[in-house]
């Protein structure tokens, strides 16, 4: 066929992470899927989260895929993009959550509605108390 041999193909690639974080929690906009998401979370009976900064830059990237292919039952979400619909509820969000060293540990993720809904950021620190 005409063609194939200038044909190239690779994998696709994000030019501007942040801009495709901003479109995927601009979509996240059922304030009640945000609560129901938030309080799924609080009930589960897992470790807790012991690491905020990996939650903070793995938006998008399974850590649990690979515990559903060993077949790990009853795990909930996979992606962290339910994090992200914080933003059809408000400005601010703070999770405290006690790892599995029993150490309570808070990120607060700050959004403004000048900036398109937010700025690539996050803050992470032991909870006070």
């Amino acid at each position: 066929m005409a063609g194939e041999k200038d044909a190239k193909s690779g994998r696709l690639k994000i030019d501007d992470h942040w801009n495709v974080i901003n479109i995927i929690a601009l979509s996240q906009n059922n304030p009640l899927k945000a609560i129901t998401d938030f309080v799924a979370n609080s009930m589960d009976d897992g470790a807790g989260i012991s690491d905020f900064h990996c939650v903070a830059t793995h938006i998008g990237d399974s850590v649990k895929r690979e515990f559903k292919r060993e077949g790990e039952q009853g795990l909930q979400g996979e992606f962290g993009l339910g994090l992200l619909s914080f933003w059809t509820l408000g400005d601010t969000c703070t999770l405290t959550s006690a790892g599995a060293a029993g150490v309570a540990r808070s990120m607060k993720l700050v959004t403004t509605p000048a900036a398109r809904r937010g700025l690539p950021g996050y803050t992470y620190r032991k909870a006070p108390g």
